[in-house]
């Protein structure tokens, strides 16, 4: 009985936790990849869609290339992507289901140091793509916290790239931040935390 109570205490100060630490909620610029009907964090390949405008959307492949696709794939949490220029539609349907209408085109990224594929140069609002020139997008299966170095943030166990339960790499090992109400996270910590992220601040609670 003691165990079993000690054991329930457990899941309850983590339950806690993961509420307290818990970035949340649909943001501009969140991306995914959409194969067969769904998407999932785990994929590392698929149609590169993006949330913009309260809807989910395509991205048309005119001024994509490698290093869109590089910052696209570091956004997901992915060290690379395999882009060449044959990962765009090109006019020939690919096999990853339904298309959305386009929400972004002219995407233009100079570095692959950015963090978000919106803090790029883009257009919003017209497109030349007319039924076809999608992004297929294939990333590096390698996560980017596989090597992580000290003070790392990640987010885990959440469905959008803007969402999850945050995490610090911290004395060779990947831990949660206490969220207690005295030394925890609060607007100005969450703000900071999803900025490293390359977010322009935060909705916790």
């Amino acid at each position: 009985q003691q165990t079993r109570n000690l054991i329930m205490k457990m899941l309850a100060l983590l339950l806690l936790f993961f509420l307290q630490q818990r970035v949340h909620g649909l943001t501009s610029g969140d991306l995914r990849l959409w194969r067969d009907g769904s998407s999932n964090q785990s994929y590392s390949y698929g149609r590169l869609q993006i949330y913009v405008g309260g809807k989910w959307g395509e991205i048309c492949d005119d001024e994509f290339g490698k290093t869109e696709a590089d910052v696209a794939c570091h956004q997901l949490g992915f060290v690379d992507s395999t882009w060449n220029d044959s990962d765009s539609s090109s006019g020939i349907p690919d096999s990853f289901g339904d298309i959305s209408d386009v929400v972004l085109s002219e995407l233009y990224c100079p570095t692959d140091d950015y963090l978000h594929l919106l803090r790029c140069a883009f257009t919003q609002g017209r497109h030349t793509c007319n039924g076809n020139g999608y992004i297929s997008l294939y990333c590096n299966p390698s996560r980017i916290w596989d090597k992580p170095y000290i003070g790392q943030i990640r987010l885990i166990l959440g469905n959008y790239t803007s969402e999850g339960l945050a995490q610090i790499y911290c004395n060779g090992e990947w831990g949660t931040i206490c969220g207690d109400n005295y030394y925890g996270i609060g607007d100005i910590e969450a703000d900071t935390v999803c900025r490293q992220l390359g977010y322009t601040g935060s909705s916790s609670t």
